[in-house]
This record gives structure tokens, sequence and C-alpha cells, in this order.
């Protein structure tokens, strides 16, 4: 029995080993690994939390003027008819009239006229895309300065076509048919 015991005491061992031990070494390394990426995310959530400050505290720095500008500079709900008006404003000023106006969005060909103007929204992303086309009758130089206008008011608008025939018979009017593109915040 001696001799017997050396060998008894060894596979008790291994089968402890095997039993016992390795299955909890298992899950000490799986906690192991879960208490790091636990801390990983402890560390990413406390820069998300100072960048989140920072930039609440740098919105905050804004002043109301300056959020009033960036709200109509890209604003964050579809207004036809405030758009439409803003450029029928600007057109005013040069004794132009603005005609054929439609309004579009992105795979969506729905004519809207000035009396009956909806808001067009689209769904996808986070900036919406608005196409507005119109006309108007003017001189060049009007034409000119009517655009230099469009492209400093502060709503964001791209020309996207621009077609130019020649208006009434003494040459001096042109028909000028506009397209653009202006964004707004979803």
């Amino acid at each position: 029995m001696k001799r017997a015991l050396p060998f008894i005491l060894i596979a008790m061992a291994i089968i402890l080993f095997f039993t016992v031990i390795d299955p909890q070494y298992e899950k000490l390394q799986t906690l192991m690994k879960q208490k790091e990426d636990n801390d990983t995310m402890l560390t990413l959530a406390e820069q998300l939390q100072r960048k989140r400050d920072a930039l609440h505290d740098a919105y905050n720095g804004i002043s109301g003027e300056e959020r009033d500008e960036l709200a109509k500079l890209l604003p964050d709900t579809v207004d036809n008819v405030r758009l439409i008006l803003d450029i029928n404003n600007v057109a005013e000023q040069y004794g132009v009239v603005i005609r054929d106006i439609q309004v579009t969005r992105e795979g969506d060909q729905v004519q809207r006229r000035q009396q009956n103007v909806s808001s067009s929204v689209d769904t996808s992303g986070d900036v919406g895309t608005i196409t507005l086309s119109f006309s108007i009758d003017a001189t060049y130089e009007v034409f000119i300065n009517f655009m230099k206008d469009l492209e400093e008011a502060l709503r964001i608008v791209d020309i996207r076509s621009l077609d130019i025939t020649t208006g009434r018979g003494d040459g001096v009017f042109y028909s000028f048919a506009i397209t653009l593109d202006t964004y707004w915040l979803r």
C-alpha cells in the first residue's frame, strides 16, 4: 500500500486539477478579460463625457444671435414657405417676379405652386435636401445682382442648373430658369 499511495495521490491531484482547478482558472481568465474590457469601456465613457462637456460648454459660449444665424444657415425644420418668401424678398429688391415655383425632394417629383407650398421631407441621413426650381425675367445686370444677394443670404443654397433664354423681343430681358438645392438638419 505504501507503494500505491504516491500513485493514488498523483491520480487524485490530476483528477482534482481537471475537475476543479482548471475550470476555475478558465473562469478567472474570462473574468479578467471582462474586467479589461470594462476598464476600456469606462475609459472611453470618461473620454466621451469630457468631449460632451467640452461641446456643451462651446455651445453655451455661442451667443443667441449666432445661434439664430446658425439655425438660418442650416435649419432643423423644413420651411419651404419661408425659403420661397426669402428668395422672393431678394427678388422684389430688383423688381423681379418669381414664377413657376416647384419644390421637390430627392426622388420625388411633387410639384407645388407658390399659393399651395407644403413641406417635402426626405427620411434618410442627417441632412435633407430640398430642390427648388423657379423662373425670373430680368436684365443680365439685375440677374447678376440678384444671384449675388442670394449667395450672400445666410441659408446655404447650391445652384444645380441655370437655363438662360431670350425673353421679350427687345433683347434686353432674358428668362432665367434656376434650380437650386438647399439643406436642413433632420
